[in-house]
């Protein structure tokens, strides 16, 4: 055996990681996995992903340096924030007809309302902190917390449309996976997953919080649905999106044109 093979074999076999956004798009539709995650065909973000993009930097930005202080910065500095990372990000995304200027303000009519309304009530212990577990399944997981506050609540900043139903940590995959992680790290159980979400309403955007616990069952079921979802990935299995659904579509996906609407 040469110094080369004798090297090679030496490496560690790398294994799939999932996060939980790729859990949730083969949960939707396994051929746009395939697209994004195994053929490497990454589409420019729409206006929602900037936006929602620009404020997490403005969010993080705050809470890092809110650890020790236990103060929020300036609103000016916040909106600083969210205003250079926005910008950075403009020139790449697909704006699909939208102002980016309009979007800009309602990303900082959003920023300012988070600022006001919730960011106070919030005290981080940890800020963008990440985990990783190898599973007995041959797959990893992992992901990154925007924020674990003193209460030890993860708790995760979204943008929305409209308001989050009232169960949805019950039925997210996302509470799952992270209440996961936490777990494995820490050797127990975080007291409860929040969504801190903003709606995009342009007149007063509204500030909503929806937290509960990840029971055992939720976290069996969607280890269930990891597994299928692993096994059907070693075996390249990529189904189309159920018939009918709504995001199966010209308008919501960019992979139709590679798909089912491939002419």
């Amino acid at each position: 055996m040469s110094d080369e093979q004798a090297a090679t074999k030496a490496l560690p076999i790398a294994i799939p990681e999932y996060h939980q956004s790729a859990i949730n798009m083969f949960l939707k539709c396994p051929r746009q996995y395939m697209f994004r995650y195994l053929m490497g065909l990454i589409l420019p973000p729409k206006s929602a992903l900037t936006v929602g993009r620009s404020m997490d930097a403005a969010f993080t930005h705050n809470f890092k340096q809110k650890v020790m202080s236990k103060q929020d910065l300036p609103l000016s500095d916040v909106v600083d924030a969210f205003s250079s990372e926005f910008d950075r990000c403009s020139s790449g995304t697909d704006w699909n007809g939208e102002d980016p200027g309009e979007q800009k303000d309602l990303g900082i009519k959003m920023t300012k309302a988070f600022q006001e309304k919730a960011s106070a009530k919030i005290q981080p212990k940890t800020v963008q902190e990440s985990a990783r577990v190898e599973t007995d399944a041959g797959y990893a997981l992992a992901g990154t917390f925007d924020v674990v506050d003193e209460q030890d609540i993860i708790r995760d900043q979204k943008s929305s449309k409209t308001e989050y139903p009232t169960d949805a940590v019950s039925n997210e995959v996302q509470p799952a996976v992270y209440d996961f992680l936490y777990t494995a790290k820490h050797g127990k159980k975080p007291k409860a997953f929040a969504f801190d979400v903003i709606t995009k309403h342009k007149k007063e955007p509204r500030y909503q919080e929806v937290t509960g616990e990840v029971t055992e069952a939720q976290t069996n079921q969607l280890f269930e649905s990891i597994n299928i979802m692993h096994g059907q990935i070693q075996r390249g299995e990529f189904q189309y999106a159920p018939s009918g659904a709504w995001w199966c579509s010209k308008d919501w996906c960019g992979y139709w044109h590679l798909c089912k609407g491939k002419r």
